[in-house]
């Protein structure tokens, strides 16, 4: 998927955008044990995605890492790992959406875009949904909206959640705060990473649409509480990075020799690097005084360099995590290596 290959709008601010609907076949309102019923539904999405330019991705015990690797990447759901039962993943390149059967939830459709893009990623995924609509009836009802076989999910069905990039509310000591004023309005905000060190600046806003309020009211306050995370790290920047442009050009440098240099490099640190490179793009306009990189290159990095893709893309199987750590290293260098010449 290209969502990180692409410069989206607000892309200091805003890491990606995400629309997820959770759905469900009226003849399965709660997976029944009914496999004649699943057969023909699993074999009604597939003929309708792959005549609509999806690809299917097979989905076996063995392939674990390379599931792992499109979650990491946001384009799956990690419990498409667990359990049993069949289950299929479908990919339409072409418009960052993703669609999989099978799972916690029988329908998941996920569309996924750079930058602030919470509306165009809704419009992207309700194409999809209006496409299976035609073809299987989904199980819906006037009171309780979309069912599902997960009680949390049921309703409306629909989840926004949005990547952002929030350093002086961190650094300022104020994302607490903000955490609680978000919860308060129903948006969970947590760190991207869940290392116990909290590596890096990334925080994703999620919040589960009600089906009482409507899915456009829901959207339409879900973007004025990220609008408003925007306008407080706006303000935490002038405090605390003000006259400190030099040492963060500083740090910027140090990570961008670390990240091209360095023979081992594990998770958290890739995140820390990449938040410091990613501050420093923020701090001036004068390109030829930081690293040559670019919003969409760091993006790039993040989503090609977290454990499972390296595992995933490394040839022969890593061992342990210390050749994990190598690999990534080999990987970062030749990455920067490559946009360093093509810059030159």
């Amino acid at each position: 998927m290209s969502w990180f290959n692409t410069e989206g709008n607000c892309p200091h601010y805003y890491i990606w955008s995400k629309t997820r609907y959770v759905r469900n076949a009226a003849k399965l309102p709660f997976r029944a044990a009914d496999p004649t019923a699943l057969a023909e539904v699993f074999s009604t999405i597939e003929g309708l995605l792959t005549q609509n330019g999806f690809r299917k991705e097979l989905l076996s015990p063995s392939r674990l890492s390379e599931i792992l690797a499109l979650a990491e990447k946001q384009l799956a759901d990690a419990d498409l790992c667990d359990g049993e039962g069949e289950k299929a993943l479908y990919l339409n390149e072409p418009c960052n959406l993703t669609v999989s059967v099978g799972g916690k939830n029988l329908i998941s459709i996920q569309s996924i875009l750079s930058g602030r893009a919470v509306t165009e990623t809704q419009n992207i995924a309700a194409g999809a949904e209006e496409l299976i609509d035609g073809e299987i009836e989904l199980a819906y009802s006037e009171k309780y909206g979309y069912l599902s076989p997960n009680p949390t999910e049921c309703g409306s069905g629909t989840e926004y959640s949005a990547a952002l990039f929030l350093p002086a509310l961190k650094a300022s000591g104020q994302i607490e705060s903000r955490r609680l004023l978000c919860q308060r309005m129903g948006v969970n905000l947590t760190p991207l990473s869940l290392h116990p060190q909290n590596p890096g600046d990334i925080y994703v806003a999620l919040t589960r649409a009600s089906h009482r309020l409507g899915e456009e009211s829901e959207r339409r306050r879900f973007e004025a509480v990220c609008d408003k995370l925007e306008q407080n790290e706006k303000a935490a920047e002038r405090m605390i990075f003000k006259d400190k442009s030099k040492l963060i050009i500083d740090k910027a440098w140090r990570a961008y020799g670390l990240l091209r240099y360095a023979k081992q490099m594990d998770e958290a640190e890739l995140l820390r690097r990449l938040s410091e490179l990613r501050l420093g793009l923020a701090t001036t306009e004068s390109k030829e005084a930081l690293p040559p990189v670019t919003p969409v290159l760091l993006n790039s990095l993040l989503a090609e360099g977290l454990n499972a893709s390296v595992v995933t893309s490394s040839l022969p199987p890593l061992q342990n995590s210390e050749e994990c750590a190598e690999a990534r290293a080999r990987l970062l260098s030749s990455r920067l290596s490559a946009e360093d010449a093509s810059g030159k």
